[in-house]
């Protein structure tokens, strides 16, 4: 009985972990505070991938975006191969869009780390809009799903 009740526990106690991890990126997001340093989001076997909250305002072109970048790092001296689908919602509804737009790979050389930026972003996909500092919608979830990493050689 004892070792059911420690089994129980420990699953309650990783399941609160896995849910805190998802749900950082949204707390960082609700209370506005962009972040200056990569947050750990999920550590796999071949690669670690934080995040962080910036504001990527283009003032000149009138452009107000907040996005939430992504940093991928191989711990491998293996090519690896990362894939991974998204979803985000706001005013608690999932954001419709194409389907190829939030499916994203990438491959990364031995050892190499990638990070997206306000600039490139765009054609990475390591970067999503999560707000706009114009606009009055309230954003409600990213998830990252289906992560999948493979060795390439």
């Amino acid at each position: 009985m004892k070792k059911l009740s420690l089994l129980l526990f420990l699953i309650i106690v990783f399941q609160g972990f896995n849910l805190f991890a998802q749900n950082s990126i949204l707390g960082s997001v609700e209370s506005k505070k962009y972040s200056e340093e990569w947050i750990m989001y999920k550590s796999l076997e071949l690669v670690d991938i934080y995040y962080k909250y910036c504001d990527c305002s283009d003032a000149a072109n009138g452009f107000y975006p907040e996005k939430v970048l992504f940093k991928f790092e191989n711990k491998t001296k293996d090519q690896v191969y990362v894939y991974w689908t998204y979803s985000t919602s706001f005013d608690n509804e999932i954001s419709e869009g194409a389907t190829n737009e939030k499916i994203v790979n990438i491959i990364l050389a031995p050892n190499e780390i990638k990070e997206g930026d306000c600039e490139t972003s765009w054609n990475t996909k390591l970067g999503v809009i999560v707000g706009s500092k114009v606009q009055d919608y309230k954003f409600s979830g990213l998830e990252m799903t289906d992560i999948r990493e493979f060795k390439l050689n």
